[in-house]
């Protein structure tokens, strides 16, 4: 959607100045990011699953994060935009 690839962009920049280990803490901090920013919650959370996972249902998106780590999750989040060429 419009403006998808840039929120990603933005919250990866976020993400690196977050502890992810908490995924109950993650998920209220990005709650909070969102609301915010204005932004959509369907529209963020489903656009990190699928960047996180590849399809835009699944696991909690916190609980991937914190199972994943920051370092893969930031490397997730940049190859899906280099992928779609964003």
């Amino acid at each position: 959607k419009d403006g998808s690839a840039n929120i990603m962009k933005a919250i990866s920049g976020y993400i690196m100045s977050l502890d992810i280990s908490d995924p109950a803490k993650t998920q209220s901090i990005l709650k909070e990011y969102i609301t915010t920013n204005a932004l959509n919650t369907g529209q963020v959370m489903s656009g990190l699953r699928l960047c996180l996972v590849g399809s835009g249902k699944g696991p909690d998106v916190a609980e991937i994060m914190a199972i994943i780590g920051k370092d893969e999750t930031i490397r997730r989040i940049n190859i899906a935009l280099e992928v779609l060429k964003i």
